[in-house]
């Protein structure tokens, strides 16, 4: 027995209660060492020195084991820890079998071994799975786990809120099952079913998108994978199922495609402003910085479009008409538009050119971003009506001057007239002559009157337009 016990891992021992509650080993091996660090021969008489190396945590626990199966002469099992003399901490699992002696002592025969690695790597175990259970449930997905049979075995808050499990007995239950007994999530199970069939048919990872209907009535669509895993033989051994809800990233998809569409025709359209429009167009940051210009109003700048970014609007406006331009620019980034004449005076051609323009805010995403301008060339117009305004003022100056040339003759006519006049009545030639005078005169007197006032009439400007 000596010869055994010492080839043996572990600590074969007996141990025996006195009815005064003191103990002893009657026997140890010499592995005693190795569970307690002490040797056989310090605890043959007295106990103690066991229960002392005993970790103060574990120690109650193990002498209330001991005494409950003194009492009841059950087998005593026990895991504990000792904490060595080296100071180093092991783990020992115990088990005897006691006995009755004469004298009303109990005695146990038992074995001892070091279990520390186990221990460990069952700690290590179970803290990884207790991570790899925070992880799950903190997962917004539903998640799911089945056995080889299609048996749910665990599932994580996000899933059971899905189908709404709380108070329901679902563990170890198969989707026929739940199917029959919650008729509300029936498609949902016989369409998991299915599903669950085409993995374990693929053999690999698969995605599927199944629909379920919540408590609120309302459809969620989601995207499930499934993963199937087998046994070295081949056999099933489980199947993971992973389900996000993607409806609301479905609806975000629609919506920006929508939003791509709707851009895509604005850009189109703000093309064909800048490029197809007659008219110059041209568009300003909020600072009022050049972004943007049609060919047309490139061309009338006579600048490239690099360049023209690089200067303010205020650069090519007449310093006459400055104040009214940032008016309406002012207006234009506060949401308003406008429309009025103003110069452009640029300087790399020498020119000042008369522009008819439309100011208007640019809205993108409701928001302000710039200003749109639209000039219409009004060069010729204003060019035309300035020379018509000067034509006129030059007739008035000559109706002024035919006016008083005409009239200085006429008084001659009138006098002569009045001397005429003054001639016997006999004279009958010189009465006709005088009648036929007269009358000549004033006809004379009023179309310089109308001519007069016909000139004035066609150089007042303001009946013209």
């Amino acid at each position: 027995m000596n010869i055994f016990s010492e080839h043996i891992p572990g600590f074969l021992y007996q141990y025996q209660l006195r009815p005064d509650g003191t103990s002893f080993f009657p026997y140890a091996s010499k592995g005693i060492i190795d569970i307690y660090g002490l040797p056989s021969a310090d605890v043959l008489q007295d106990a103690t020195a066991v229960f002392e190396v005993i970790h103060p945590d574990d120690r109650p626990e193990v002498v209330s084991t001991i005494l409950y199966s003194a009492e009841h002469l059950t087998e005593w099992r026990q895991e504990y820890r000792v904490v060595l003399p080296s100071g180093k901490t092991i783990w020992v699992a115990g088990f005897s079998s006691p006995e009755v002696l004469v004298d009303g002592s109990v005695l146990w025969h038992g074995f001892l071994h070091d279990i520390t690695e186990r221990k460990l790597a069952s700690e290590k175990f179970e803290s990884a799975n207790a991570q790899l259970e925070a992880l799950i449930e903190a997962l917004p997905d539903a998640v799911f786990f089945k056995d080889g049979e299609g048996r749910w075995m665990v599932t994580n808050e996000a899933a059971k809120k899905l189908f709404q499990l709380q108070g329901y007995d679902w563990l170890g239950k198969k989707e026929s099952e739940m199917a029959a007994e919650r008729p509300a999530f029936r498609e949902a199970h016989e369409k998991c079913m299915i599903d669950d069939a085409h993995a374990w048919n693929q053999r690999k990872l698969t995605v599927f998108t199944e629909f379920i209907r919540d408590g609120m009535d309302v459809v969620h669509e989601f995207e499930v994978r499934k993963i199937p895993l087998f046994y070295p033989d081949g056999s099933r051994k489980g199947l993971v199922i992973v389900g996000s809800d993607v409806t609301e990233r479905r609806m975000a998809e629609k919506i920006r495609k929508q939003l791509a569409e709707e851009l895509n025709i604005s850009k189109q359209m703000y093309e064909s402003l800048f490029s197809q429009n007659h008219e110059s167009v041209f568009s300003l940051d909020l600072q009022g910085r050049f972004t943007s210009a049609n060919e047309r109003f490139l061309k009338a700048t006579g600048m490239r479009l690099d360049e023209l970014k690089q200067i303010h609007y205020s650069e090519i406006i007449h310093p006459d008409d400055l104040t009214k331009v940032n008016e309406s620019f002012e207006r234009a980034i506060h949401g308003i538009s406008t429309r009025f004449e103003s110069r452009l005076q640029i300087q790399r051609k020498s020119a000042i050119k008369y522009v008819y323009q439309v100011t208007m805010p640019m809205v993108v995403n409701q928001q302000i971003v710039g200003v749109y301008i639209l000039a219409s060339n009004i060069t010729e117009r204003v060019l035309a009506e300035e020379k018509i305004k000067k034509q006129n003022q030059q007739l008035r100056e000559i109706a002024q001057i035919q006016s008083h040339e005409v009239r200085a003759p006429l008084a001659n006519i009138l006098g002569l007239a009045n001397l005429l006049d003054q001639t016997p009545e006999e004279d009958p030639n010189n009465k006709l002559m005088l009648k036929e005078l007269t009358v000549s005169a004033r006809k004379l007197d009023q179309v310089i009157h109308k001519i007069v006032d016909k000139v004035y009439a066609i150089g007042d400007f303001n009946q013209i337009y």
